[in-house]
């Protein structure tokens, strides 16, 4: 059985002062390309926002996790199926630590598929460039 527990205090989760602000502004950036990147139907393309080794996971409602894509090959093909039409996000919530992040984030989607919340957790690679790592999810 796995267990994930992530704690987000807001005492200290945020250091850095202005080096924050500006990875949260570069971030939110990051998902609004993201979204853009989805909605004008390029959905192989929203790979290329993922870390090379990083999952998609989603959360049932009795609390399990089910992975269900692994690697920019399998994330792409996953939202290459995808029929949604149109998405927003609203991002509730970011904590940055160094090249660490967790973002929380409501997604809709324009047709019956309603809303999810999800959590990005991203890193920032050498390049300085931020990646989604893992990505959880629950309807």
């Amino acid at each position: 059985m796995l267990i994930l527990t992530i704690v987000m205090t807001s005492s200290g989760a945020q250091a850095g002062g202005a080096a924050s602000s500006t990875s949260r502004a570069v971030l939110e950036r990051q998902t609004q390309n993201l979204v853009r990147t989805y909605n004008r139907g390029d959905h192989r393309s929203i790979a290329r926002f993922y870390a090379p080794d990083a999952s998609i996971i989603e959360l049932n409602s009795l609390g399990l996790f089910r992975v269900v894509a692994t690697g920019r090959t399998n994330i792409a093909n996953y939202y290459d199926a995808s029929t949604a039409a149109r998405w927003t996000i609203d991002t509730t919530d970011v904590k940055i630590t160094g090249d660490q992040a967790v973002q929380l984030a409501r997604l809709r989607t324009s047709d019956t598929k309603g809303e999810l919340t999800f959590m990005f957790i991203w890193q920032r690679n050498a390049a300085g460039t931020w990646l989604i790592v893992s990505d959880i999810y629950k309807r």
